[in-house]
């Protein structure tokens, strides 16, 4: 796995056990926090959406 795949899964997995402490934009979050472009920060959140909500939701 190379790092920017790392950085999207660790993005989604903070994501899903943060997000209602995230206030405002969660992708500007985690473009901040892991150092993520605005593309890894959308699958990020839509990782973990996917984790939330179940795979269907993808």
């Amino acid at each position: 796995m190379g790092e920017k795949e790392r950085a999207i899964g660790e993005a989604a997995l903070w994501l899903y056990d943060n997000r209602d402490i995230v206030k405002g934009n969660p992708l500007l979050e985690l473009m901040a926090r892991f150092s993520i472009n605005v593309l890894d920060a959308v699958e990020a959140s839509k990782r973990a959406h996917a984790l939330q909500f179940g795979r269907a939701a993808q």
